[in-house]
Parts: C-alpha cells; structure tokens; sequence
C-alpha cells in the first residue's frame, strides 16, 4: 500500500465563488416568495367550518385517529 496521503478535498482553495453562498441570499428570497403565496392562498380560500357542525361522534372519531397516530409513529424508532 502507498504511503502517500492526499486530500479529496482541495482545501488551499480560498475563492468567492462557493455556488452555496452566491445562491443563499436568492434561495432565501424564492421561499419566502413561496411562503407567502401559500399564507394568502389558506387565508383567502380556506375557512373553518361553524362550531355547530362538530357533533361529538366527530370529535371521538378524531380524537382515536389521534391517538393512534401518536402510538404509531411517535413511539416508532
């Protein structure tokens, strides 16, 4: 086996031109842009239904998927 060791990685290399930081500041920008289209297309299409429209048998039904979502994944390693 050869003793030479080399890097992989050229770590002299102090340049400006790292393509994570020239693209950090535009990619900041599209997801806001993205965020705040998704904020007015929910508060602007979506509503929530009246109170009267939950029944109890609803809220049990929603509180057992609940509960088994919490035991399905939530204990899962």
């Amino acid at each position: 086996m050869s003793a030479e060791r080399t890097s992989l990685i050229d770590v002299s290399y102090t340049g400006s031109d790292d393509i994570a930081s020239q693209m950090s500041g535009m990619l900041g920008k599209v997801i806001l842009g993205l965020q705040i289209v998704a904020a007015v297309v929910i508060f602007l299409l979506f509503s929530y239904d009246s109170v009267d429209e939950f029944t109890t048998q609803k809220y049990i039904i929603f509180r057992d998927i609940m509960v088994m979502l919490l035991l399905g994944f939530g204990y899962r390693k």
